[in-house]
């Protein structure tokens, strides 16, 4: 059945199941929050909160082994993961040069997630991952946006593969310029000055396709109706309330972050503001840092309204999420193991089978 044809019969009964419900869509909805937990917990929290409070080593030990858990925890349960989408995809009826580029991107996703939880990724292997997965993204979004189920996910999804494969242009450059020792960061000291304004200028339109992700997943939060008990309950608004809360928080909290860059700031306000400092990518790009800072604080309150509200059910909401968990750091092993698992549950969810033949020929309402 082709996606003409799905689309129109799916407009005229628009109370029918649009999202699966069952076992998949709990267990990517459990690893979306995992993967928020431990991003948050590893590259976040724990590395910034030493220093915050006098006499609180118990709690930074503590905080450091939460981390390593949690980061342990999905890589082991990302690889699992990783490997059924990977198996699922080949048996599916997805176009052939598709099947065979996820079977190589999904081993080298495993193989680098068990890699780096022993030890750090040379940069080489990085650079190979991000730009893998991220084609990987980019082509799985693309078949997934020829249906209207999944388009603002598979949107979402592209615009973060396009961000990944733009930071690589970046990380190369960057490594080019600044020489083998590291390629994140660029010094402009001892570097090429063009080849830092080029790094920079990269990076700045990484950061741009970020904050387009960010953009749509905010108004397809805004916008999808909710999954109910196997159907969808179109929403006689748009959920403006819900944005706006949204807005508020980061909006609040951004102005709070000028009170943690205070010199004589202590507590909560200085853990905050180091924790999205340790949030942001290098090269550090032309935007303003105000900017930076409310972007990456968007993200984080956003990915969680999303697994709250579950537009669409927990399989695309969870999408979403874990696409905005990755942004375009897709060298990280954990990023770019929860794009993976994003893209290929996206390639292989009903939407584009919502309609069976079977259910047409017996004149039945049409069935997920």
């Amino acid at each position: 059945m082709s996606a003409t044809t799905t689309s129109r019969l799916a407009t005229a009964e628009p109370t029918q199941a649009l999202a699966p419900t069952g076992e998949t869509p709990n267990v990517l909805w459990a690893m979306a929050w995992l993967a928020v937990l431990a991003t948050l917990a590893s590259r976040a929290v724990a590395p910034a909160l030493p220093g915050v409070w006098v006499g609180v080593d118990h709690l930074i030990t503590a905080a450091k082994l939460g981390a390593a858990i949690t980061s342990q925890f999905f890589a082991v349960a990302s690889t699992a993961v990783v490997m059924g989408l990977v198996l699922a995809t080949i048996k599916s009826s997805l176009p052939a040069y598709h099947r065979a580029f996820t079977a190589g991107t999904g081993v080298l996703c495993i193989l680098a997630v068990m890699v780096a939880s022993a030890t750090r990724l040379p940069e080489a292997s990085r650079l190979v991952l991000a730009a893998a997965v991220g084609a990987l993204a980019l082509l799985g979004g693309l078949l997934a946006a020829r249906f209207f189920t999944s388009r603002g996910a598979a949107l979402v999804v592209m615009t973060v593969a396009l961000a990944g494969l733009t930071r690589v242009v970046t990380m190369a450059v960057a490594a080019y310029g600044a020489g083998p020792a590291s390629y994140a960061a660029v010094d402009p000291a001892g570097g090429s000055p063009v080849l830092v304004v080029v790094a920079r200028s990269t990076a700045t339109l990484s950061s741009a396709l970020e904050a387009a992700a960010l953009g749509i997943a905010a108004f397809w939060l805004v916008t999808q109706p909710r999954a109910v008990a196997g159907r969808l309950v179109a929403p006689r608004r748009p959920r403006w309330l819900l944005g706006l809360t949204v807005l508020g928080v980061v909006g609040l909290a951004s102005f709070g972050l000028t009170f943690g860059h205070d010199p004589e700031a202590r507590g909560v306000p200085l853990l905050v503001a180091r924790a999205v400092e340790q949030l942001l990518h290098n090269p550090e790009p032309y935007t303003p840092a105000v900017v930076r800072r409310s972007l990456e604080l968007l993200r984080w309150v956003l990915a969680v309204a999303l697994l709250v509200a579950a537009p669409r059910g927990r399989m695309m909401a969870s999408v979403v999420v874990l696409a905005l968990v990755a942004t375009g750091t897709l060298e990280v092993p954990l990023c770019a193991a929860a794009i993976v698992i994003a893209v290929l549950a996206l390639g292989i969810h009903p939407g584009p089978r919502l309609f069976t033949p079977e259910a047409m020929e017996e004149g039945g309402a049409p069935t997920a």
